[in-house]
């Protein structure tokens, strides 16, 4: 199992919710921010499951 930043995560769920012609998703703060630099907080789990859900 590999560990993968948040930020790569958001990028890969994009590309899967393009590929199914599902809309973008307006993520809170969408800017990438590098490993290490911003810990995860609870909104970018709660936006995660559902935008994985949903594709």
């Amino acid at each position: 199992m590999e560990a993968v930043h948040f930020t790569e995560l958001r990028m890969r769920i994009d590309e899967l919710r393009s590929r199914y012609r599902l809309p973008t998703l307006r993520w809170t703060d969408p800017e990438p921010h590098p490993p290490k630099v911003n810990p995860i907080i609870r909104v970018h789990l709660t936006e995660l499951r559902p935008a994985i859900a949903e594709a």
